[in-house]
Formats: C-alpha cells, structure tokens, sequence
C-alpha cells in the first residue's frame, strides 16, 4: 500500500513537473514574440530610422537659380525706349557739364593771371602809353585802348573827357565781366531740369514694369527687381547730372564775383594814371 502511494505521488510530480517547464517554455516565447512585435512596430512608426543611423543622407543642393545682370550696361539695354532717351538726355548734360567746367576753370584761371600782372605792372607806369606797352593780351592793354581811342576823339582835354573817359571803362568792364559769365546759365538750367528728366524715366520706366508684371502673370522678385531697377537708374542719372552741375555753377558764381572786384581795380587804377596825366599836361 505505501509502496502505491509513493509511485502514485512520483507521478504526479512528474506531470506537474513538465507542465511548469513547458508553460515557462511557452511565456518565454510569447515575450520573445512580442519583443519582436514592438521593435517591428517601432521601426514602421519611424520608417528609414535604421537606415539614417546606418547610411545618413546627405544634404540635398540648393537649387541655382540664373544670376540677374545689374550692370549700368544691362540697364540701358533693356530699359524701355523712353526711358533710352531719358537717359541719353541726363548723360548729355553730364558731359555738358564737366566740358563747360573744364573750359571755364581754364578761362579763370588765366584771366586772374593776367590780372595779378597787369595790376602789378600798372603799379609802376605813370603815362597810358606805357601801359599800351603791357602784354597785348591783357587786361590793361584794352583798358588803355579805350581811353587812348576817346583821347582822339576829342578835340580838348576837360572835365567832359575825364566823365566820358570812366563811361568807355566801365562799358569795357561790363564787356569782359560778361564774357567770364558766359554759358554758365546753362549749368543752371541742367541743374535745375536735370532731376526732374531723371524722375519721368523713373515714373515711365516703373509704369512700363508693372504693365509687363501683369502680363506675365509673375510677381517674384526675380522678375520684378529688373525693371524697377532700370527705371531707379534714370533717377540716379539725374542726380549724377544736377548735383555737380549745381556746384559747378556756384563756384563760377563766386569766381565771377572776385574777377568783377579785380577787374573794378584795374579799371580805377589805369583811370588814376590817366587823370595825373592830364594833369600833369
């Protein structure tokens, strides 16, 4: 009887056994297969994820887009055939301008020379005929002349000369003061218009480009800098123009106000040697 029972309780530790290895062997397989479940979940939720870790991608180029030509050349040559003549206007006058200053700036400058040496000269001389004897060329040689020339006309030497003498000077002093001033009106006229040309190729230029901005049916920055910028270039071609035309022409205002008080002086100074003459005679 004990013998029965031990086999009988060996037996059944056997199976009990074996079902808590094999339920063991079961739950093992089962965490596998869901270990292998969430790593495959994981990997679809950030799909490439292993294959950015293993091969990273490389940035991608930036798209090159046509560079815009913005030279000066470029902007007349495509600029609107309005604008063309604007800016041929404006570049007129800019050459007008430097020309009339090159040619003033000269004039100037000799004649304040020539006047440095004639009132130095005129210092020293006593009689008009000495002074005819200066440089041909200068100032006081034509001062003289005038007098010498009204000496001849009249029969006596009077008061009425001496009156009709300072006449004959100060109309050759209004001759040579206007001859120094001549075309610098024009510098003020460009730079008084200048800006303003400048400003209707602008205006044109602007009009022109949103017209072909509609039509294009394009409002990128691309095609809409261009022609802004061509119609802006007028503008600054004004300016380039009335700014130095304006400068230009105040500055030969003030030369021209230094050479009439010279001038006045060598005037005064030769009538002085005339009166002593006269009365000396």
């Amino acid at each position: 009887m004990k013998i029965a029972v031990a086999l009988f309780l060996f037996f059944t530790l056997c199976l009990c056994d074996e079902n808590l290895t094999t339920g063991g062997d079961l739950q093992i397989q089962n965490s596998a297969t869901l270990n292998l479940e969430r790593n495959d979940s994981v990997q679809t939720s950030v799909p490439g994820s292993a294959q950015t870790e293993r091969n990273p991608a490389q940035p991608t180029p930036k798209e090159h887009t046509p560079a815009v030509d913005m030279s000066f050349q470029s902007f007349f040559k495509n600029a609107h055939i309005v604008v063309k003549a604007a800016m041929g206007i404006l570049l007129l006058f800019s050459v007008m301008t430097w020309t009339i200053f090159l040619a003033k700036f000269i004039q100037f400058k000799f004649a304040f020379s020539r006047l440095k040496k004639d009132s130095l000269a005129c210092e020293r001389i006593n009689s008009i005929d000495e002074v005819l004897k200066l440089d041909r060329n200068g100032f006081a040689v034509q001062l003289a002349r005038e007098i010498k020339d009204e000496i001849k006309r009249s029969k006596t030497v009077n008061a009425s000369l001496k009156n009709r003498v300072k006449e004959r000077l100060e109309l050759k002093n209004v001759n040579l003061i206007h001859l120094t001033k001549g075309h610098t009106g024009i510098l003020a006229s460009i730079g008084s218009s200048a800006p303003f040309i400048g400003l209707f190729g602008t205006v044109w230029g602007i009009m022109n480009s949103f017209i072909n901005i509609a039509n294009s049916n394009n409002a990128s920055l691309s095609v809409v800098a261009p022609g802004i910028a061509e119609a802006l270039f007028a503008t600054a071609l004004g300016l380039s123009a009335a700014i130095p035309a304006v400068l230009i022409y105040n500055y030969f205002v003030r030369a021209g106000l230094n050479f009439n008080v010279k001038i006045d002086a060598l005037s005064s100074r030769i009538y002085l040697i005339f009166d002593r003459q006269c009365d000396a005679a």
